[in-house]
């Protein structure tokens, strides 16, 4: 007895269903995460934080992730989703502030990072300070383990953190980020990742290139 193909209503709705579960889970996993504001110099700033149930008495590692110009820390969440890959460690997504671009968006109508030390009063690298003591008085950090990452104008923004609080953190990973060929030689020794923006059109690089700066002790 030969069997009656499926209904075409019923297989596109099984089809859908299964096509929407990764955007259900990352929408899920961003709305999980805890929604905190900071006044840095008279001026409320925004990050979303996943903190782990041990990190109360437990030493987490503590990650900074840096939305690209125009981003959002709920797209930096559902892109990086560092809180699901690395659910041991205290993950931040901060949030930017319209910030004129150095290719796009001369106006500043979009949000971004301070490119330069000293650029925008500096607001970027206050905020920065202000969160991580905040969550050094709050949590138990592991201090070998305090790293940083962004796509782009984040990207560009982490090499700034790297030189200019470069105790204050570990390791920086950059994804798509021009930022390294303008740093370069004037940053602090310190081991980090950065994935090219634009590879090689004869090969296939690998998905990350690492360059360790310092030899591992």
């Amino acid at each position: 007895m030969s069997r009656s193909p499926a209904r075409p209503s019923m297989l596109f709705c099984f089809l859908a269903t299964l096509l929407a579960l990764p955007l259900l889970a990352s929408r899920t996993s961003a709305a999980e995460l805890l929604r905190r504001e900071w006044e840095v110099d008279g001026v409320a700033r925004e990050a979303l934080l996943a903190i782990p149930a041990a990190a109360s008495d437990t030493p987490a590692p503590l990650v900074f992730c840096f939305h690209g110009h125009g981003g959002s820390m709920r797209n930096a969440a559902r892109q990086f989703h560092l809180h699901t890959e690395w659910p041991e460690a205290i993950c931040v997504y901060m949030q930017g502030l319209n910030t004129p671009g150095r290719l796009t968006d001369p106006e500043g109508r979009r949000s971004g990072w301070q490119h330069s030390a000293g650029d925008q009063q500096n607001r970027d690298l206050k905020f920065f300070d202000a969160v991580l003591a905040s969550i050094r008085k709050d949590y138990r950090v592991d201090e070998r383990r305090i790293h940083s990452t962004g796509h782009s104008n984040g990207g560009g923004f982490t090499y700034l953190l790297w030189k200019e609080r470069s105790s204050k953190q570990s390791r920086p990973s950059n994804p798509a980020s021009s930022a390294a060929r303008n740093s370069h030689g004037k940053v602090p020794q310190k081991s980090a990742l950065h994935q090219s923006e634009h590879p090689s059109p004869h090969c296939s690089p690998p998905k990350a290139t690492s360059f360790p700066v310092q030899p591992p002790r």
